[in-house]
Formats: structure tokens, C-alpha cells, sequence
């Protein structure tokens, strides 16, 4: 694997070439490249001229939906977005993160359930205190992967997972349990739900591989039950849709089922067996400990949990 090296490079190198490089290795588009930074293309095309020369790579190729890195850009770009964010860690002021001005943008990785639960508030909460504040909420999947926060790709990620190694931070936002979505039309909608019952209902499971086996069939399996998952989806969202159309059950985080059961067509219930909840956490690189700007979303993200309890279906 090849470093970043001083004699890589030219040693007039310009360091206002690793803003176009950052620019690239996030839009993957040359013209969105141009926007981000605003300036013109042929400035950003003529910047990647000079990048591929100094480091005597194509870098970005050209595809017919913008441009993708080469193994020698993938190689490299960890480094160069580190120096990066020292160059513009040293320029910038102590504690000059003013929310009310500030016209930064925060880049966070979520599942869905985010969009759902926290997203909406969250902008409620930021047209208030940081106007100008903008967000970018990247899909992600819940493997325990961190270097989109190593590189600087993404500023936090907000998933369940084990504790992450001493390089990341996180807080623990929600503690989350499972409660049964079904749709209000469903034939025991109003009827107590035996565990013999609920092994006779047609599941939905969540799973990011596709994998139709959870915990819940172990239990099943100790009581001689088994059920049928008729359908697996690694999004909360076709899960809900799918559930309120069908005579099919799922089980769904508790604040997550409480958001589309207020859009009606689906009713919420305990089901008749115990499963762990889990805690969802927020995660960021410890370089970010000391940016006041990240710091300060932290505390308004963690408002916004804290002021968003677990729901706890009154059917029983």
C-alpha cells in the first residue's frame, strides 16, 4: 500500500488542491465538485489536472454518471483528508462555531429509523437555533465499519453496535425495545394475542442480509412453535407499508412503530413474548472532540432524544 509521502508529491504542491481531492472524493461528479466549492467547473477540472499530475495517477476516472477514484486515489485519500482537516483545524479559530451564522454542513450516517424518529425534530429544532445549518443523512448498513468517520467522510453515524475502539466516541441516544405493528384491520386486531397465535401469523423481518432467523425463533422453538417469515426488508419503511395492506405482523422499534401508527392504518401491541431492546448510539471520530460545531450538534441531537420517550402500546 502506497502512503502519502513528501517525495510523492511536487514540493510546490498547492494544499488548496486537497479542497478539490475532498470535493471529488464526496460528489463523485465534477460539476456537483464545482458547486460544493463555489467555483467553476473548468477550475475544478483544471485542479484535478494538477492532482493527477503531482501524484502522476488518473485519480478520478471518468463513468457516464461523473467520475470514480482509481485504487491509487482509494489508497491515499485517508491521508489526504487528514491533512485536510489539520490544515483547516489549525486556521480555524478556537470556539468559532457560531450556530446562528454558521453555514457548515453535517454529514450523518443512519438507518432509516433516524429519518423517521430523530430527523424530524432535529430540523425543527435547527431552523431555530442554526438556521443556516445543513444536513446530509447517508444510508448506511449496521456493520461496525468506522472508517467513514476515520476519513472525515461522514461527521457521525447513528446506529446500535457494540463499543466502538478507543479512536471513536459515541453516547448512547436511545434505549429502544419492540413492540408488534399490525394493520388495524387485521382479524386480531382487538383480540388477545396468544403465543400460539403469533407463531400462526405471517412475519416480516428487518434484516440487512436477508436473513428471515432472529431470536424470536429460538423462543418459539423452545415452546414447539415455529412461524413463517414470508418477507424479509432491510428498510422500516416498506416494512410499515407492507404490514398496513396485509394480515402480516412485524416487530418494530417502539418510537419508530409510534410515528406510523399516528399516520393510521396500523395499531400497535405487546406481543405475548419477551424480547431484549437494544441501544441505539451516536457515533464520531475523537478528532471531533475538540470542533466546537460538532460538539454543539451533539447536545442538539441528544435534546432531541432525550425529549422523545419509548411508546408503550396501551393494548395489551
Amino acid at each position: 500500500m502506497g502512503g502519502l509521502h513528501c517525495c510523492d508529491m511536487n514540493r510546490r504542491f498547492d494544499l488548496n488542491l486537497l479542497t478539490t481531492f475532498d470535493a471529488l472524493w464526496r460528489e463523485r461528479n465534477v460539476t456537483r465538485a464545482a458547486k460544493r466549492l463555489n467555483v467553476t467547473q473548468p477550475a475544478v477540472s483544471n485542479a484535478l489536472s494538477r492532482l493527477r499530475e503531482a501524484f502522476n495517477d488518473e485519480l478520478f476516472i471518468r463513468t457516464p454518471s461523473g467520475v470514480e477514484p482509481t485504487e491509487r486515489c482509494v489508497e491515499i485519500s485517508a491521508e489526504l483528508k487528514l491533512a485536510l482537516q489539520h490544515v483547516e483545524k489549525a486556521l480555524a479559530p478556537t470556539d468559532s462555531f457560531d450556530p446562528l451564522t454558521s453555514e457548515r454542513v453535517f454529514r450523518i450516517g443512519a438507518m432509516d429509523y433516524f429519518d423517521h424518529v430523530v430527523l424530524p425534530p432535529l430540523m425543527q429544532a435547527l431552523a431555530t437555533l442554526a438556521p443556516k445549518v445543513d444536513l446530509r443523512v447517508v444510508p448506511l448498513s449496521y456493520l461496525n465499519s468506522y472508517s467513514e468517520l476515520d476519513t472525515g467522510e461522514l461527521d457521525f453515524k447513528f446506529v446500535d453496535g457494540e463499543d466502538p475502539p478507543k479512536r471513536i466516541s459515541f453516547e448512547r441516544m436511545f434505549e429502544e425495545k419492540f413492540v408488534m405493528l399490525m394493520s388495524d384491520k387485521h382479524s386480531f386486531a382487538d383480540k388477545n394475542i396468544t403465543l400460539e397465535d403469533y407463531s400462526n401469523f405471517k412475519h416480516i423481518v428487518f434484516s440487512t442480509r436477508g436473513d428471515g432467523t432472529t431470536s424470536i425463533d429460538d423462543i418459539l422453538a423452545h415452546e414447539g412453535l415455529s412461524r413463517r417469515v414470508a418477507l424479509t426488508s432491510a428498510h422500516h419503511t416498506s416494512i410499515v407499508v407492507t404490514v398496513r395492506s396485509t394480515d402480516m405482523v412485524a416487530m418494530s422499534p417502539s418510537r419508530l412503530a409510534r410515528r406510523f401508527v399516528e399516520r393510521g392504518g396500523l395499531i400497535a401491541r405487546r406481543a405475548p413474548l419477551h424480547l431484549d431492546g437494544f441501544e441505539l448510539k451516536l457515533f464520531w471520530s475523537r478528532r471531533l472532540n475538540t470542533d466546537p460545531g460538532a460538539m454543539w450538534l451533539r447536545s442538539v441531537i441528544r435534546d432531541v432524544c432525550t425529549a422523545t420517550p419509548l411508546y408503550d402500546p396501551e393494548i395489551v
